[in-house]
């Protein structure tokens, strides 16, 4: 399969961080998000000013292993995320329920 980096869902690297091509995007103008980043931070890169090249993670190794407790963290930080998503949500059910 042959892709372009503005093809959407493609890693690239510009800017020195990673990022996150967007469906917006064309040959001439990708739309990027940063790996991680808000839609606050959305931004177009012009490939033809400035440099962008394809990029990947890479594969975990032995040593990315962690102990228990650095699972547990993890878990719990996945929750707390998954519960701080449903805030709104959770808000707009109370005032639906008054009406």
């Amino acid at each position: 399969m042959n892709t372009t980096l503005s093809d959407p869902g493609t890693l690239v690297h510009a800017r020195g961080r990673d990022w996150v091509v967007l469906p917006e995007s064309t040959d001439d103008l990708i739309m990027v998000r940063p790996v991680g980043g808000l839609d606050e931070e959305i931004t177009g890169i012009l490939p033809a000013i400035e440099p962008v090249e394809s990029t990947a993670f890479r594969l975990p190794t032995r040593d990315d292993l962690g102990d228990f407790a650095s699972g547990q963290l993890l878990r719990d930080a996945a929750r707390l995320s998954t519960r701080a998503a449903a805030g709104p949500f959770r808000k707009f059910w109370s005032y639906c329920r008054r009406a």
